[in-house]
């Protein structure tokens, strides 16, 4: 029997020991590499895996942006990039979603506590400045009167 000229997915073997994970090896026939794994015992785990045209994919990143309104004052802090949330992408329409988050249950503790107005905002985008953009613009509209 000849291979199949286009594989899109194989089957893979992971052996789990502690806290680490290693790759054993992987082939197009699940039974055949359900059955190895059944037999190598305990820690051995099928995974599906998908195989891709070269070229194809892109690492996509989380960035996030404080920023604090004080009184009205904007202070904008360095975007930085969330460690663990990158991940693998395939088309562009999988890109992190965007979004801003203004946390109005510590604004309201600040202002009960020291008595100024205090706003923070955070927002989040797949490149630093998106992530800078999308806070700063919802920090201007809390610092307008």
């Amino acid at each position: 029997m000849s291979p199949p000229t286009e594989i899109t997915e194989i089957y893979a073997i992971i052996r789990t020991l502690d806290d680490a994970a290693e790759f054993v090896g992987a082939w197009p026939d699940k039974p055949f590499v359900t059955h190895l794994a059944d037999e190598l015992g305990p820690g051995h785990h099928v995974v599906p895996v998908s195989v891709l045209p070269p070229g194809t994919g892109q690492v996509a990143h989380v960035w996030r942006c404080c920023v604090t309104v004080t009184d009205g004052q904007i202070d904008v802090d360095e975007p930085q990039r969330l460690l663990g949330a990158s991940r693998l992408i395939f088309d562009n329409a999988e890109l992190p979603r965007e979004h801003v988050l203004v946390d109005k249950k510590a604004g309201a503790l600040e202002a009960d506590v020291y008595g100024h107005q205090r706003h923070h905002v955070r927002g989040y985008a797949s490149s630093s400045e998106r992530a800078r953009d999308l806070a700063v613009a919802e920090a201007r509209t809390l610092a307008s009167p």
